[in-house]
């Protein structure tokens, strides 16, 4: 499934308000998960994947995604 600019934007404008990032670009999207690029405060880049068939965020630590607790983000429709 290849997801639509609305479907990206969606998780981009959630990653700023859920995760608190000023900063988000959309990087690829591979099979049906979706890869930003953020920078927060301080300059620190992160990477986020996004699911959006189960909802979920994870965050690239130490050369592995890591699950991002408390955070679930509903597919956009």
């Amino acid at each position: 499934m290849v997801h639509d600019e609305a479907t990206i934007e969606h998780f981009k404008e959630q990653i700023k308000e859920q995760l608190g990032f000023k900063e988000v670009f959309f990087e690829k999207q591979v099979t049906e998960d979706l890869y930003y690029r953020t920078r927060d405060n301080n300059g620190i880049e992160d990477r986020i994947r996004i699911k959006p068939q189960i909802g979920t965020a994870f965050s690239w630590f130490q050369n592995a995604w890591r699950p991002i607790k408390g955070f679930k983000f509903g597919e956009f429709r």
